[in-house]
């Protein structure tokens, strides 16, 4: 699985963490989510690195990249996005019947971690 698969489905994670799901349900997403949240958490460090290695820390915390430098650190930055991870978490298996509202996007980004299924067993 590639990192921006991950990093592509944080806010379709986040709409549905929010959503009010079945006890299951929400038990494993929120599993889930924590096994990710890794590698977001590993993806902004690096992402951060890139961003300090190429450009200039302002004094309210942000990064100036000039223009001479934003094609080698885009460069990185598309390597880092592309790194090979394999978090080990199982796959949701979601009702459609659920209580939440997901737009076609969203069920994208959600396809690498989740099974959207027509009935489950209550």
């Amino acid at each position: 699985m590639l990192l921006k698969e991950i990093v592509s489905a944080v806010p379709a994670l986040g709409k549905l963490a929010a959503a009010n799901l079945r006890l299951k349900t929400a038990y494993e997403l929120k599993k889930t989510a924590d096994i990710l949240q890794k590698e977001v958490d590993f993806f902004e460090q690096e992402r951060r690195k890139i961003a300090e290695k190429y450009g200039t820390v302002r004094e309210d915390g942000t990064v100036r990249i000039p223009p001479e430098q934003r094609a080698q650190a885009d460069e990185e930055y598309a390597r880092l996005l592309s790194m090979e991870v394999q978090p080990e978490f199982s796959r949701l298996q979601i009702s459609v019947s659920e209580d939440a509202k997901l737009s076609v996007n969203d069920l994208a980004a959600l396809a690498p971690f989740a099974d959207f299924i027509e009935n489950e067993e209550e």
